[in-house]
């Protein structure tokens, strides 16, 4: 901010320019300030009167103007985001960041941001590319944006349409990551950032903290730069919900039944979870000579997922096919017809919302999950202004990995039901309450055959453990598919002088190839 103060006994004038804004709209243009000195006004009156000058710089609005600039100059629609404005706010990956851009829609997973939508088109439409050189995904062709903090961009170029430049993949429009270098300050240069946060679901801790360090220094065979950066997230996570599966049942056929549909299964989630999500990157500069520079950078950077999952899922419709249909209407009568479970039978009063189901079917399940994926990306490349002419090329070297291992899985079910439901007693009954949207209820009680093989409630057990299940699979999962590719690329761009003076054209069309190697491991126990 620059303001002038100039006071006296009789006035007082205050000039101040404010800048600021968190988002940049593709409308609003700006042009860069220059940090002058300010010559303080001259107020008529008192000469003794004392006068103050403040200056200084907007390194803030002075990145965003530059943010602008690149909008106002592209030959296609785009939005960018400045680095400086990314700050301010808790974005903690890429994905994040963007999504405040207008025409720009993310999918989230355990509420994080995760992947990117353009102009309401699929993910796997959307590209990623750092410094204009395409990155293959560890998921293929959907790229993933969480596994990239937010700290190593300078600026994040969100282009919404599909030009020559872009690569074959690209088919609603390319996210570009330009990184950080060390000529982005005048001299060295350091910036951090930590943050802690308490998750109210679980009582969990979160952790995020980024470093930057640049510097720049002659030497006798010209200027160099180069910059670093580091950063690290950590979020632990508990989820609880319920999810219900719905159907139609076509043994009821008793009147209604067109307006009726069954809950199939509902099941009970809960997932304790890490996530980690950590980069490390260095670019070197070097600037031979005015208009030419040539760089060496590489990144890595990781989203780690450590899970324990539980999942118990209430079979409602195990013994569907036990229902007679009929299409006589009936009296209520809350015990099911021997050796049913009551399941789709509005003769015991049962409704889609709110009944009991005797001996039903648990599946119960827990998981260990220890995923990871990994981009490990390496660029050569340079920019030469030749006057009219402006080349510029990019080497490019990267190894993805999509580790989904799974370290155990255990898989029990109940005892099976039996001729008319003889070992049904053995199994659990359920009454379910599913009025509330946002919260399926259900108890649990134990089952009783009686002896003409109808089936009541037992006492109600509030420990699910108390059940007994047999555990039919025990196995252990390593599996990751690591794709090496290997990308060349060169722009050539030359000025002509049209009809309103000189202008750029593209003489020389960009081209690029990308060459993948795809393996995949995985072995199953």
């Amino acid at each position: 901010m620059v303001a002038i103060f100039a006071r006296s006994s009789r006035a007082l004038f205050v000039r101040a320019l404010l800048s600021g804004v968190a988002i940049l709209p593709a409308a609003a243009i700006a042009a860069p300030i220059e940090d002058a000195p300010v010559a303080a006004e001259t107020v008529p009156g008192d000469d003794d009167a004392p006068e103050i000058v403040v200056q200084g710089s907007r390194p803030i609005a002075e990145s965003e103007a530059a943010a602008l600039e690149i909008q106002r100059n592209s030959p296609a629609l785009v939005s960018v985001i400045a680095s400086d404005a990314v700050g301010r706010l808790p974005d903690q990956n890429v994905a994040q960041a963007i999504s405040r851009l207008p025409g720009v829609g993310v999918e989230r997973d355990q509420g994080q941001a995760r992947y990117v939508n353009l102009r309401g088109a699929p993910k796997r439409w959307t590209t990623l590319s750092f410094d204009g050189v395409n990155v293959v995904s560890p998921e293929g062709r959907a790229a993933r944006f969480d596994s990239i903090p937010s700290a190593i961009a300078k600026q994040i170029i969100v282009r919404k349409a599909v030009t020559p430049d872009m690569v074959g993949e690209t088919i609603s429009g390319n996210v570009d990551i330009i990184t950080r270098s060390g000529f982005d300050r005048n001299g060295f240069h350091v910036a951090g950032k930590a943050g802690y946060g308490l998750v109210e679901l679980g009582d969990r801790r979160e952790f995020e903290g980024s470093l930057v360090v640049s510097d720049r220094f002659d030497t006798g065979i010209g200027e160099f730069a180069i910059a670093s950066s580091a950063s690290l997230y950590r979020r632990g996570m508990v989820t609880d919900n319920f999810e219900t599966d719905w159907e139609t049942v076509k043994e009821d056929i008793r009147p209604g039944n067109a307006d009726r549909i069954w809950a199939r299964e509902t099941e009970n989630k809960l997932y304790r979870l890490v996530r980690k999500n950590y980069a490390l990157s260095t670019r070197l500069d070097w600037k031979p000579a005015p208009g030419h520079r040539i760089f060496a950078e590489t990144i890595y950077s990781a989203f780690q997922d450590d899970e324990q999952r539980n999942n118990y899922i209430f079979d409602l419709d195990d013994q569907q096919k036990l229902l007679k249909g009929n299409t006589a209407s009936c009296a209520v009568n809350a015990t099911p017809t021997a050796g049913t479970t009551g399941y789709a039978d509005v003769c015991t009063g049962n409704t889609p919302l709110k009944g009991t189901v005797y001996g039903i079917d648990l599946n119960s399940n827990f998981t260990v999950r220890a995923y990871k994926q990994s981009v490990f990306t390496n660029t050569l490349g340079g920019d030469h202004d030749l006057d009219t002419w402006r080349v510029s090329w990019r080497a490019n070297y990267t190894r993805s990995i999509d580790d989904r291992t799974q370290p155990a899985q255990l898989n029990f079910e109940s005892p099976s039901y039996g001729s008319n439901g003889a070992n049904a007693a053995n199994r659990l009954t359920v009454a379910y309450d599913l009025t509330d949207p946002q919260l399926a209820k259900v108890e649990l009680y134990r089952t009783i055959r009686n002896a003409n093989g109808t089936f009541a409630r037992g006492n109600r057990v509030t420990s699910i453990d108390d059940f007994a299940v047999n555990p039919f699979r025990l196995r252990s999962t390593l599996a990751a598919d690591t794709t090496d590719a290997y990308t060349a690329r060169i722009d050539v761009q030359h000025d002509v002088d049209g009809l309103l003076g000189k202008r750029r054209r593209w003489r020389s069309a960009s081209a690029s190839t990308t060459v993948p190697n795809r393996s995949t491991n995985a072995c199953s126990n």
